[in-house]
Order: C-alpha cells, then sequence, then structure tokens
C-alpha cells in the first residue's frame, strides 16, 4: 500500500512539474509576441527564439498571423517565422491564406516559403488556378512554380518556360535553370537558347552551363557558330566554351575562331589555344604563322609561346 502511495505521489509531482513548465512556456510566449509586434529591424531576434520554441509557438503566431487589425508588416513577420518553423501543424491555416484573394499579395507571396517539403498534391488544382490568375504578378508566379515542380513537373515546366519567354533577369535566368532541372535532357538546346538571349545574366548562364553540362551537342554550337548572321557576342561565347572544354570540334574551332576579323573572338580563341595540349595545337600554330594578316601571326606566336612556357 505504502508504494503504491509513493508512485501516486511521484505521478502527481510529475504532472505538477509538467504543467508548471507548459504553463512557463506559454507565459515566455505571450511575452514574446508582445514583443514581437512591436519590434521593427530587430523582429529576427524574436523570431530565432520562436524557432527554437518550435510547434507550442505556432497557435500564438498564427492568431497574430490571421489578425487583419494589426498591419501587413506584422502579419508578414509572422508569416515567415512560421515558414521556418516549418510544422505541418502550419500548412492548413497557410493554405487557407494563399488561397483567399482577398489576402494581401505580399503576404500571400511570403506563404509560399511554407510549402517546402510538404505533401500539397491535394491542392495542386488550386494552386495552378491561382497561378492562371495572377498574370502580372510574376515573382509570385515563379514561387508558385516551385510549388508545383515538388508535385507536378509537367505544370511546373510550363509555367517556368512561360516565366522565361515573359521576362529578364534574374527571373529568365531562374526559370532557365528550373526548366534545365525539370527536364536535364534538354539543357543543351535551352542554354543554346539562352546564349542567344539580350539578356545578358541568362545569355552568362547559358555560356557558363554549357562549360561544365555533360548534355552537350558540339555540332549544334558550331552550327551556330558558322551561321550567317549570328551576331558577335553569340560567336564569342561560343568560342569560350570550346576554349574551356576538350571536345575534338574544339581545335578546328578555335583555329578558325583566331583568324575571325573581331578581337573579342580572335582574342578568346588565342587563350583557349594556349589552355590546349602543345602536340595537338602546334601543328596548327605551324600553318597559322604563314597567315597573310599580320594579326593571325602576332597571335600564333603568342600563342606558341605560352605553349613552349608551359610545357
Amino acid at each position: 500500500m505504502k508504494s503504491y502511495l509513493t508512485i501516486l505521489i511521484v505521478i502527481l509531482l510529475l504532472a505538477q512539474s509538467g504543467s508548471g513548465k507548459a504553463q512557463d512556456q506559454q507565459q515566455k510566449i505571450d511575452s514574446l509576441i508582445v514583443l514581437f509586434k512591436e519590434s521593427r529591424h530587430d523582429w529576427g531576434t524574436y523570431a530565432k527564439q520562436f524557432i527554437k520554441i518550435g510547434d507550442p509557438a505556432i497557435p500564438a503566431l498564427v492568431e497574430m498571423l490571421e489578425d487583419k487589425s494589426l498591419s501587413q508588416w506584422q502579419r508578414r513577420i509572422a508569416a515567415m517565422t512560421l515558414n521556418d518553423i516549418n510544422s505541418p501543424l502550419y500548412i492548413e491555416t497557410a493554405l487557407k491564406l494563399f488561397l483567399d484573394r482577398n489576402e494581401d499579395l505580399t503576404l500571400r507571396n511570403s506563404i509560399t516559403n511554407a510549402f517546402k517539403g510538404h505533401d500539397l498534391s491535394f491542392a495542386i488544382p488550386d494552386i495552378w488556378k491561382v497561378y492562371t490568375e495572377e498574370s502580372d504578378e510574376w515573382w509570385f508566379r515563379s514561387n508558385i512554380a516551385g510549388i508545383l515542380s515538388a508535385h507536378d513537373t509537367a505544370l511546373a515546366y510550363q509555367a517556368y518556360n512561360e516565366i522565361y519567354n515573359a521576362n529578364d533577369g534574374h527571373l529568365m535566368r531562374s526559370a532557365l535553370l528550373n526548366m534545365v532541372r525539370l527536364r536535364p535532357a534538354e539543357s543543351t538546346s535551352w542554354f543554346l537558347i539562352g546564349l542567344q538571349t539580350g539578356d545578358w545574366m541568362t545569355a552568362n548562364l547559358g555560356m557558363d552551363s554549357l562549360v561544365l553540362t555533360r548534355y552537350i551537342i558540339p555540332a549544334e554550337l558550331v552550327n551556330l557558330y558558322k551561321l550567317s548572321g549570328t551576331p558577335e557576342e553569340v560567336r564569342w561565347r561560343i568560342t569560350y566554351i570550346f576554349g574551356n572544354r576538350e571536345l575534338s570540334e574544339s581545335l578546328p574551332l578555335l583555329v578558325d575562331a583566331l583568324q575571325d576579323p573581331s578581337w573579342l573572338i580572335s582574342n578568346e580563341a588565342t587563350v583557349g589555344l594556349s589552355r590546349m595540349a602543345s602536340e595537338m595545337v602546334l601543328p596548327e600554330i605551324e600553318d597559322l604563322l604563314k597567315n597573310d594578316d599580320p594579326r593571325v601571326v602576332k597571335d600564333a606566336k603568342w600563342v606558341k609561346k605560352q605553349l613552349k612556357v608551359n610545357r
């Protein structure tokens, strides 16, 4: 009897201790919410504490997020903090606000980060509808495409294709990367298209990617290089690619490019040839030294000198 009584007392003490800890934690959460609502540049300090608390902090943050009497700034920092906690307990609320066309668009855009790693396959038709409705909100649509890519790659590819063709800069570059990620076998074609755009960020991405990717069709690059009307800058980028890859097509293209009237192209070819194996390049250099153009001869001599120095 005594032993049972002792066990009962221990259970009661543990229950009281657990209840006390829960009360202390709730008091801490309530205090943080007050500070959080008043914060500006220092909001991250409180957000870190909420993230450390984890799931128990979600109800209070959700209440703050749904409170339309608060400023959009206050609601957004609540959303961003909930995103970082990244709990399934928040997904239902996040989806409801994301799909609410009456909500602030910036807030809805912030909420898209909440869905990473969670199964939203049941909501894809609704999410796609949001994408199609927000025709002028390209950053929002790009984030929605990111949600789709985890659940419906065909729709995601369609979305990124549309974003690529309607934008430039970061959005265009990001869309290109995501299309290639979704369909890597098409990477040469897409990087080749990107290489020819007037947007320098996307063109540089296409060039650098074709230096590195294992999905490359050299003949397509050679054909574009030789095509009448291909802009000088595009031909320079192709020269750069062949100068930085060990391909059977590299040597003949670089030898041809070294003789190009464009200083930009011939200079890139000269540098590219100087990186190659001397036993391959030197026979070609000897022929170039007989060229009638003094500039070509000068560049060929420079390559020959570099190859001998590097031996």
